[in-house]
């Protein structure tokens, strides 16, 4: 049967632990290889690997971030975290903190209960604030607090978890929204920058086929004009468009709607590598591709060959990779103590060729030291 709005494009699979945030390496990315040589292949990338050895990696990045997800109708936890995994993976293995918009659906054939959830939905669209806003609020504030004053928090909100977005954001400072990038996917309210909400960053997908879009005015009239780069706040032309509007790849239009469908997965996948880009420093980068390729490359061998090169690499090119990490640890911490050490020296160098220079200025000066006995308190 046809999924609900707000529902997966495809059937979940069950997780037991709700712990992992990164999906397997393998789903990362493809790498194309020539398995006739595989000897070409694992130095290629065992030597990334090596070269980031060497260079230890920074402690915290440059800039503190947050991956946040609020959902639409329909979602159990089991949903929540299949959603969470499959963001993390387009997001370079980031960890995604999600607040769950919790469903009335006791089954996936509970119409009664989707019911319920578009009815609570509707009162929302007219400005109610439910618990679930209530719950975004705290998230969001828990989020901005995490980051710092120089940090960013990237919030994903789809269909009514815009909604949700919208009306927790009237209840947020500006000081928060300000450093919070607000990504909208088939929302069910188009969020924008204003005085009133002046997000770091705002934009919201819509599938042209999106049924959802009934009930925005603003991103359907758009659509028909095809003038989208307007902000409302300011009437301004924006760097940024803030409505984006999206060909259907599945020409259905509640598969078009799923937040991980054709559509939308191929907006959250790009939205992802622009993270990566900005926020992830570049050995994280590089040694994920590095890990995944090799992954993909293992699974394109024989049994007896992966075996005999997991072997080989277990007892030589590991056990090397963390010597050469060891040392560096320790190279690292003499080059420290030296360091402090060289600047002792330097410091009291200094002090001494100020002390000569203040006595070659009284020289020079004619003034002489003078002898100014210490008085001593009357003997009894």
């Amino acid at each position: 049967r046809p999924w609900p709005p707000g529902r997966p494009a495809s059937p979940p699979s069950r997780h037991q632990s709700s712990t992992v945030f990164a999906p397997p390496l393998s789903a990362i990315m493809v790498v194309r290889y020539d398995s006739s040589s595989p000897t070409h292949f694992f130095l290629l990338y065992y030597g990334l690997l090596l070269s980031l050895a060497l260079v230890p990696p920074p402690t915290t990045m440059a800039i503190r971030t947050r991956v946040t997800w609020v959902n639409g109708i329909a979602h159990n936890l089991d949903h929540m975290h299949d959603g969470r995994d499959g963001i993390s993976s387009l997001f370079g293995g980031s960890p995604v903190e999600f607040c769950h918009n919790p469903t009335s659906m006791t089954s996936e054939d509970d119409y009664v209960g989707w019911g319920k959830d578009l009815t609570q939905a509707g009162t929302q669209k007219l400005g109610r604030i439910t618990e679930e806003v209530d719950a975004l609020v705290s998230h969001l504030k828990d989020a901005v607090s995490r980051v710092g004053p120089a940090g960013v928090v990237v919030h994903i909100a789809h269909s009514q978890g815009a909604l949700i977005t919208l009306l927790a954001a009237r209840r947020l400072p500006p000081s928060d929204l300000s450093r919070i990038e607000v990504i909208s996917f088939g929302g069910g309210a188009a969020l924008r920058r204003s005085p009133e909400t002046p997000f770091k960053r705002c934009v919201n997908y819509y599938s042209a086929n999106d049924p959802i879009l009934a009930i925005v005015p603003s991103a359907e009239r758009a659509l028909r004009s095809g003038f989208l780069g307007v902000c409302s706040g300011t009437g301004l032309p924006s760097e940024e468009p803030e409505l984006v509007f999206l060909m259907p790849r599945a020409n259905d239009p509640v598969a078009d709607h799923g937040l991980l469908g054709p559509t939308y997965g191929e907006a959250l996948e790009w939205e992802g590598r622009r993270y990566q880009r900005l926020y992830l420093p570049l050995h994280a980068r590089a040694g994920r591709a590095a890990m995944a390729g090799t992954v993909a490359a293992l699974g394109g061998l024989s049994e007896s060959t992966r075996e005999v090169l997991i072997g080989a690499l277990g007892r030589t090119v590991v056990p090397f990779v963390m010597f050469v990490m060891e040392v560096n640890a320790r190279v690292t911490r003499m080059t420290t103590e030296l360091v402090r050490s060289v600047w002792v020296a330097v410091w009291m160098a200094l002090r001494f060729v100020w002390e000569v220079l203040m006595e070659v200025l009284r020289a020079w000066r004619g003034e002489e030291e003078k002898y100014v006995p210490v008085s001593r308190p009357n003997a009894r």
